[in-house]
């Protein structure tokens, strides 16, 4: 692709994006309200229908990273190859993960379980780098950073929306498994999206990279492994949102499903309404600082969880109070972090550097729920400890990040021209 496609006509408080990033956020928001409707139940259906224990359940979604470190790989690579490029990746990774959740919903042993959490990992290790390289093609600058807000509202916007659906079919049905099947056909909706309104955006003038698709390049790029350490730090935390967060608030502050539930509904219902207008708001800063600040919202939200399992007859409030903490501190991280990578990147290795980027999820995905699901097999008060020294590490990330702060040129760290 030669040129950026022209902008939507739009109200006003809207930003001006090309017309793909609006497509992209229909397709993501469809897509996230698939996941929705799975992602805070999964956890307590598999851990009581089929009851594989809390270790069984983070050794089963760490074989989801481990199956997408691999994606991932692939996946940069396929981005920036010129035969492939982003968008043929993304319609694959689409496919994968339809799979995937089917694969979910005839899940009745610990096995299949396995099985479908590879699937999807693969699935997503080669959506996330052609997904944020189609933002990052079509943007630059603060716009970049909007585009990356108004992706990211389209996934909270569809979570809330998939939490309450979700909420509302095991009120009517008791069927948990209806929820896979609703969501392998919303990634198939986001396929038909893409399909029709997504054109590709790898630029034509870009040469393959010859060497490994770039990565023995990136990889000495030690700012790229200092963020990647940092970033390392927040999506091991981040993961626990979806696997031992929903079971802590379940089984050990002793709250109702449907009050889980309630709170998650809280959670992205926040991040929907303020995403944008937070990357709008910071689309300014240095984006380690907008990072720094994430680190600390997030460490008060593990302790209000903490509080929340450890304080008698306050549960309910502490936990809707730390998942609202914690949805602005996300909303903070999300767009910093991918518009940072962006910048950073050569344009023949964009896909690389963005699949970097997204290892970072996949390990977190891997060390997160295994050693949460552990930490929380322990007996009493020791599992509790788990949030406060999740909390620790946070702040300690602060420290990486002013690190990377002083190394990285201000048009890089800020809302400057991207690297070519």
């Amino acid at each position: 692709m030669t040129s950026k496609p022209p902008a939507t006509a739009r109200p006003s408080f809207l930003p001006d994006l090309p017309a793909p990033v609006w497509i992209l956020f229909a397709g993501r928001l469809l897509a996230s309200l698939g996941l929705g409707f799975v992602l805070f139940y999964s956890a307590i259906f598999f851990t009581g229908a089929l009851g594989i224990s809390y270790t069984q359940l983070g050794l089963g979604l760490a074989s989801s990273a481990v199956s997408g470190i691999f994606a991932r790989l692939v996946g940069g690579t396929l981005t920036d190859r010129p035969d492939w490029g982003r968008r043929r990746t993304l319609l694959a990774a689409l496919v994968i993960l339809s799979v995937g959740y089917v694969m979910f919903a005839l899940a009745d042993n610990f096995a299949l379980f396995v099985a479908a959490n590879v699937i999807t990992g693969w699935g997503f290790g080669l959506y996330w780098p052609a997904n944020e390289a189609v933002v990052a093609d079509l943007t630059e600058g603060k716009q970049r950073a909007e585009a990356y807000g108004l992706t990211r509202s389209g996934d909270s916007i569809g979570l809330g929306l998939g939490a309450v659906v979700g909420i509302a079919v095991i009120a009517l049905t008791g069927n948990y498994r209806l929820l896979f099947w609703l969501n392998a056909c919303a990634f198939l909706g986001f396929f038909a999206v893409v399909a029709r309104g997504v054109p590709e955006t790898r630029p034509e003038h870009l040469e393959a990279h010859p060497s490994l698709g770039g990565y023995p390049e990136a990889l000495r790029d030690r700012n790229l492994w200092l963020y990647a350490a940092a970033n390392l730090v927040f999506t091991t935390i981040v993961a626990q949102l979806e696997s031992t967060v929903p079971v802590y608030l379940r089984n050990f502050a002793g709250l109702s499903t449907e009050a889980v539930g309630a709170c998650f509904t809280l959670h992205v219902a926040l991040m929907a309404a303020i995403q944008l207008w937070v990357a709008r708001g910071t689309s300014a800063w240095r984006r380690t600082r907008t990072l720094m600040l994430a680190a600390v919202v997030l460490a008060a939200a593990l302790v209000i969880i903490w509080l929340a399992g450890t304080i008698a007859g306050s549960a309910l409030g502490l936990a809707a109070l730390a998942l609202a903490v914690a949805a602005v501190g996300l909303t903070f991280m999300h767009p910093a972090a991918a518009t940072l990578v962006a910048a950073m990147s050569p344009q023949n290795m964009r896909g690389v550097y963005l699949s970097i980027n997204s290892q970072c999820w996949a390990l977190g995905y891997m060390i997160g729920p295994a050693v949460g699901g552990r930490i929380l097999d322990l007996p009493r008060p020791l599992s509790d400890w788990l949030w406060p020294g999740f909390g620790l590490l946070l702040l300690l990330d602060c420290l990486v990040l002013g690190w990377l702060e002083v190394r990285l040129p201000p048009a890089v760290n800020a809302a400057g021209k991207v690297q070519s």
